[in-house]
């Protein structure tokens, strides 16, 4: 099976801008949950302008979710009281401040002293050209972090899946990609899937479904963002008679997204937040589309989560990373 990766701009940046590398002993497993970040700085660059750049990244909200919740949860150390009880955290931001910098720099190291481990350096002259550094890369920074995480919640989702609507979705698209367990339900419809689970605190969903592939400009975000609220009203009905899932435009607008990825093919991404017409239901959603250029199709995998009074951060960043393992069941040897 050869895998169509779904790659964005924030995983090149990871590659091009920080120029990761990975030390490969063995190692002990990270401490912390998710979404934790710990941040090694000292006082007198934390207190300065490179302080304030550094808290509005970290502190900033998760964008479309219904509560405000920040990108991580960070907990802080100088270098001094950076010891080996912390060094496992799964997550470390390192700021270093001298005149041994000679140039701004972000400089990542994978599974430096725990793993699966994601640390990162930030090294700069002064606190000023800290600030600037910070600000030029912050997106790069997100991207790092962010595939750290999930390629976790991917790796702990390849240990227990649903076997029946993966089968489902191979059977209807021609495509592989994991469900969790406990995501039994599922909802046919004309090239429509919905599969969902409930954990009795919170509904998590994820849906596929596909429409023919005849012009590039079915990426614009307009397209993409007519064809979801088509297909959702005809398969996602709400609670009451009448209702269906549509696109919460108003409130936080879909946020879109689009990258070439290898071979020249297109994908797009839309995170926004969903609500029920004639209802007072609604929550975020993710989505990711793409060719499936053996079925001369455009593929859309989403997820969405009804989680009222509920932290939604890390259930959206789970669901979100089972989009990522899609692949095309073509190309084999």
């Amino acid at each position: 099976m050869r895998r169509f990766s779904i790659l964005w701009t924030v995983s090149v940046m990871c590659a091009a801008l920080l120029g990761a590398c990975s030390e490969g002993s063995i190692k002990p497993n990270v401490t912390g949950a998710a979404g934790e970040l710990l941040l090694v700085v000292d006082d007198s660059v934390y207190r300065s302008v490179a302080g304030d750049s550094l808290r509005a990244m970290l502190d900033a909200d998760v964008p479309c979710l219904p509560q405000s919740e920040p990108m991580f949860n960070v907990s802080r150390t100088t270098h001094r009281g950076f010891n080996e009880l912390l060094k496992p955290a799964r997550n470390i931001l390192i700021v270093n401040v001298g005149k041994q910098y000679s140039v701004g720099k972000i400089k990542a190291a994978t599974n430096k002293w725990a793993q699966p481990q994601a640390v990162l350096y930030a090294n700069a002259t002064d606190t000023d050209s800290l600030a600037a550094l910070i600000g030029r890369k912050k997106n790069a920074i997100y991207a790092y972090f962010l595939k750290a995480e999930r390629d976790r919640n991917i790796r702990y989702f390849t240990k227990a899946q649903e076997l029946k609507p993966k089968q489902m979705i191979e059977e209807l698209f021609g495509a592989s990609m994991m469900v969790p367990r406990g995501m039994k339900r599922t909802k046919t419809g004309t090239d429509f899937l919905w599969i969902s689970g409930n954990n009795g605190e919170f509904n998590q969903n994820i849906l596929v479904y596909s429409v023919p592939y005849y012009s590039i400009d079915q990426f614009k975000r307009e397209e993409l963002l007519r064809v979801r609220d088509s297909v959702l009203k005809a398969n996602v009905p709400g609670p009451t008679e009448g209702s269906y899932m549509t696109t919460e435009y108003q409130v936080d607008p879909p946020i879109f997204e689009k990258d070439n990825t290898e071979e020249g093919k297109y994908a797009a991404k839309l995170t926004g937040r969903w609500r029920v017409e004639g209802d007072l239901m609604g929550g975020p959603f993710v989505s990711l589309t793409v060719v499936n250029s053996e079925r001369l199709e455009l593929l859309t995998v989403e997820s969405f989560v009804y989680a009222p009074n509920q932290y939604k951060r890390n259930i959206m960043r789970q669901l979100e990373a089972i989009l990522y393992t899609l692949t095309f069941n073509y190309g084999k040897d």
